[in-house]
């Protein structure tokens, strides 16, 4: 997804700056046919990626897309102790109301940042040998899809018309294929996918919240309040605080510690977090280069968010703190009321220089708004670095920084284009650079509140984790 895109994540995915729709890629080569089974008591489980059966943030035709849903099982169905209802057998009508639910097995370099112990031949075993179990009367393809399963979304998807384009193309097409209860296999760029298609009301359970931290709760200083203990009856939507602790090795982690150097100081959070007047936000303040993004969150019970994530949001009462292993890193959780809203933190100012400085405009200069309006609109100059979030960039962070506060200064002066300064910095956003900013919209906490911050025609420098933002209000 490109650095634009990622200012604009969907509110689900941002509040942690991890996930984000994957990209189209070239069909995988057919895999050659194997030759002998695998034993799924010992298989390797799958490590999740990011929801690969999508294919593009902004949508695409509606309508299925034009290839064929090869298998990639062989020899008849069903065999012995097989259903024969769960053979695939394409349905006369295709319906607008289908829904799928699939497991993932992916091979070394199919999932992006997963490192896995099997080949290309080895996941296809086990992608049949996986499809052979769900054909079997009273399988629960549930517990094969936690057990199994590469994607790190919810791994149930609607194949509605709209969103059929959407979707990996032979995903769809293989969707479409299928009959209520059947099973088949088919091969994208990102691996086999076990799909089952599954009736239209289908819910799959939570899966259950596997516990880190097994303490008592209250230790000793720590709030009664603060300990996990679920709602009953569960709501309909939670908002929760989160905080990444990642490790190397996690899904897009920058982090450099180990994993359980990661686990321990997890842990640790959790406790002081639920100490009594303890300030949930402080606590995070260690990790918060670990995740990009607005960490709040309002959890609705149909969003597509890793099963950890959503089972853990939803098993927190209001004021309680625990934390949940993600293909991420360790994630801490604190429930907030429906009514809570988060303290803004004073920006840090970059451009430290006396403004108006020589020739430039006063009316550039930042001052402090009075007013918070329903919607403004800014232009943007990112100016990325090595190692920032989903940069390629070359330039040293000193380097960016000092570009940026040279770019904001052109552009406080009197009859300045700011469009054309853009144009000839070359911002590393590769999309319009223009945007309308909400007080709810899903970007980066940085941004939204220097645009916020900012008056009509005024110019200042932010930084996140994808760079130095260079921002004009235009209105």
């Amino acid at each position: 997804m490109s650095r634009s895109a990622s200012l604009r994540l969907v509110t689900a995915l941002t509040a942690v700056g991890l996930l984000g729709l994957a990209c189209k890629k070239e069909p995988a080569k057919q895999a050659e046919p194997a030759k002998a089974g695998v034993d799924l008591a010992s298989a390797e489980p799958t490590k999740a990626v990011e929801t690969p059966a999508a294919a593009s943030p902004t949508g695409g035709p509606a309508m299925p897309p034009p290839v064929e849903a090869k298998s990639e099982m062989e020899g008849d169905c069903p065999l012995p102790g097989e259903e024969a209802s769960a053979c695939p057998k394409k349905p006369e009508k295709v319906e607008d109301q289908i829904k799928v639910a699939h497991v993932l097995v992916g091979w070394d370099g199919s999932l992006p940042g997963k490192k896995l112990n099997r080949d290309k031949d080895g996941a296809l075993k086990l992608a049949r040998e996986i499809c052979h179990e769900a054909r079997k009367p009273g399988t629960d393809f549930v517990q094969l899809m936690w057990k199994y399963t590469g994607d790190g979304g919810p791994g149930v998807y609607e194949m509605t018309p709209d969103q059929r384009g959407r979707m990996m193309p032979e995903f769809t097409a293989m969707a479409l294929k299928l009959g209520v209860g059947q099973v088949d296999v088919v091969a994208t760029s990102y691996g086999y996918h076990v799909m089952k298609r599954v009736p239209w009301d289908f819910v799959a359970p939570d899966k259950p919240v596997a516990k880190l931290v097994t303490d008592p709760c209250p230790m000793e200083g720590e709030d009664k309040a603060a300990c996990p203990l679920a709602e009953s009856p569960t709501p309909a939507e939670v908002k929760v605080g989160i905080t990444l602790v990642g490790f190397q090795g996690a899904m897009r982690s920058r982090a450099t510690r180990s994993q359980e150097e990661a686990k321990a100081l997890a842990i640790k959070l959790v406790h002081a977090a639920r100490k009594t007047g303890a300030d949930y936000w402080a606590v995070g303040e260690e990790v918060k280069a670990d995740a990009a993004g607005e960490p709040m969150l309002d959890v609705k019970k149909d969003m597509p968010l890793p099963p950890p994530m959503k089972s853990l949001a939803f098993s927190l009462g209001v004021g309680q703190v625990d934390a949940v292993e993600t293909d991420f890193g360790y994630m801490l959780m604190k429930r907030f009321a429906a009514d809570y809203v988060k303290p803004e933190k004073p920006l840090d100012p970059v451009v430290t220089d006396k403004c108006p400085g020589p020739g430039e405009d006063p009316k550039a200069c930042p001052s402090k708004q009075a007013d918070k309006p329903a919607e403004v609109e800014v232009t943007h100059i990112l100016l990325a670095y090595k190692d920032a979030m989903r940069s390629s960039a070359t330039r040293s962070k000193e380097e960016a920084k000092a570009l940026a506060i040279k770019l904001c200064h052109e552009a406080r002066k009197k009859g300045a284009d700011f469009n054309k300064i853009k144009d000839a910095a070359k911002s590393d956003d590769p999309g319009p650079g223009t945007y309308p900013v909400t007080p709810n919209a899903g970007m980066v906490a940085p941004f939204k509140a220097l645009a916020f911050a900012l008056g009509v025609g005024q110019v200042d420098v932010v930084e996140s984790d994808f760079g130095y933002h260079v921002m004009r209000r235009n209105k």
